[in-house]
């Protein structure tokens, strides 16, 4: 009884830990001025503290121990090391503003470094780390608008967590990112109170990756199944993708930010920030689930087709 007990309130520690974390960190970065100031390639408009994942990353630390007390289960540690290599990559770019090339480097290390600690075939270790390196950039670029990397990491993670049918150690290693990102994203929905950071997205990319990695229960990923998870990351391929391609026809520089990404197109179609953000959970959602209940080979083609209908509806919508 007490080992269910402890079990259940894993949510809520999480989800407390990572709200009132927050909330300090609000406080502790008004009062020192550490906040992300608008500009021409910013959507907010108002100076804003900036270090979230700082509050997702130890309210994910703190429970995967308790967890490992819990349950005796020692490989949470080993996530806490995992993650926590892309947490401090992320920190020490929020802190120092690294430029693209040495970030990259430093990303690049920590995927080559995070399979070891799995057991995979060679073209396994090398699908997982290239997947890192591009989701974690990728989740990095998502962090565009109010709400939109954090609600994305939730929609991937629920859609695994609901995969799992019961509770078992595969569940509880979802379930404690989701409510850290979830404390997180209460107070970082528009208007924003708080953005996540580089230490947040490049965290929240990492957990993405690893966690439909051990959801194959695979050591090879070049299986059929891989493909039904492909849906659920439509958004970060889309967004990235369609960026990358923007930017080089109006002959801009792919590594400077700006308001170019898809949720900034489509807020000048008229939709607001809050309904960019619930369409998108909608549909990664959904994708996510219904995927899993497809063969790989009609979750390539519901992939297409989301991609393909975001894609017509800009060209359809778009100004002449």
């Amino acid at each position: 009884m007490k080992y269910l007990t402890g079990i259940l309130t894993i949510p809520i520690s999480t989800l407390v830990v990572s709200y009132f974390l927050c909330r300090a960190i609000i406080y502790f970065s008004h009062k020192k001025g550490l906040l992300d100031l608008p500009n021409e390639f910013r959507q907010h408009d108002t100076p804003t503290p900036y270090f979230g994942g700082i509050a997702i990353f130890t309210a994910i630390s703190i429970n995967y121990i308790i967890l490992t007390f819990i349950t005796g289960y020692l490989f949470y540690l080993v996530w806490v090391f995992v993650f926590g290599m892309f947490f401090f990559i992320g920190l020490i770019d929020d802190i120092f503003k690294l430029s693209s090339i040495p970030k990259l480097i430093l990303i690049i290390i920590a995927s080559i470094i995070t399979p070891a600690f799995f057991d995979t075939s060679l073209i396994s270790y090398l699908i997982i780390s290239l997947c890192l390196v591009f989701f974690t950039n990728s989740f990095n670029l998502l962090d565009n608008i109010d709400g939109l990397c954090a609600s994305t990491a939730l929609a991937i993670l629920l859609a695994l967590i609901i995969q799992c049918h019961q509770l078992s150690i595969l569940t509880l290693t979802f379930i404690v990112p989701f409510f850290a990102i979830a404390g997180f994203l209460i107070l970082n929905l528009p208007k924003a109170k708080i953005f996540m950071g580089d230490t947040g997205s490049l965290l929240i990319g990492a957990i993405c990756v690893m966690f439909v990695v051990i959801s194959l229960h695979s050591r090879n990923l070049l299986c059929f199944k891989t493909f039904n998870y492909l849906p659920l990351f439509w958004l970060p391929i889309y967004d990235t993708s369609s960026v990358i391609i923007v930017r080089i026809n109006a002959g801009k520089s792919i590594l400077i930010g700006g308001k170019d990404h898809f949720s900034h197109r489509l807020m000048k179609r008229g939709m607001s920030n809050s309904a960019v953000v619930v369409l998108l959970f909608i549909i990664t959602l959904s994708a996510g689930i219904i995927s899993h209940y497809l063969s790989p080979l009609f979750s390539i083609a519901l992939f297409i087709f989301i991609v393909a209908s975001a894609a017509s509806f800009e060209l359809l919508t778009s100004e002449k």
